[in-house]
């Protein structure tokens, strides 16, 4: 009886400590757990700090018929290296949403402000015929901070 006694306090005594290692085991894993989401939340919000995200929708036919090219000048060049503008010429009967919809589809950029101005045409004269330059739509479109583009290499 001896050892039957013995060998019930060693089984009992092995059924304790499994009970309390795993005890252990699912402590660790539930704090591995809690861990994990909470990293993955600190994540998430370093991510969202650090990189804006451009939600942009697919460029259509109509996002490339509405901006027609860039305008390069002097000053349009300064604007772009300052203060970050972009000088482009649109469709006459575009709107500031269309022009940012089409312009946030295509480049992938987010816009802060557009603004819009009607060009006239101006008078010219070659000799002894007179005529008339072309009038057009022409938008500024202002990135927003951390945002650039580059239209001389695309």
């Amino acid at each position: 009886m001896a050892k039957k006694v013995s060998e019930v306090a060693e089984t009992s005594t092995e059924e304790v400590k499994k009970t309390k290692t795993v005890r252990k085991t699912t402590a660790k894993k539930t704090e591995v757990e809690t861990e994990k989401k909470a990293t993955k939340t600190t994540a998430k919000k370093t991510a969202k700090k650090e990189e804006p995200v451009v939600k942009v929708g697919k460029a259509t036919v109509s996002s490339y018929d509405c901006i027609i090219r860039p305008l390069l000048s002097e000053e349009s060049m300064k604007n772009m290296e300052t203060l970050n503008k972009i000088t482009v010429q649109v469709k006459k009967d575009s709107n500031k949403v269309e022009i940012k919809n089409a312009f946030e589809a295509i480049f992938g950029v987010k816009v802060k402000q557009i603004n819009v101005s009607n060009v006239r045409a101006k008078d010219k004269r070659v000799g002894k015929y007179y005529g008339k330059t072309s009038s057009y739509k022409k938008a500024i479109i202002t990135l927003a901070e951390g945002q650039s583009l580059d239209l001389l290499k695309k």
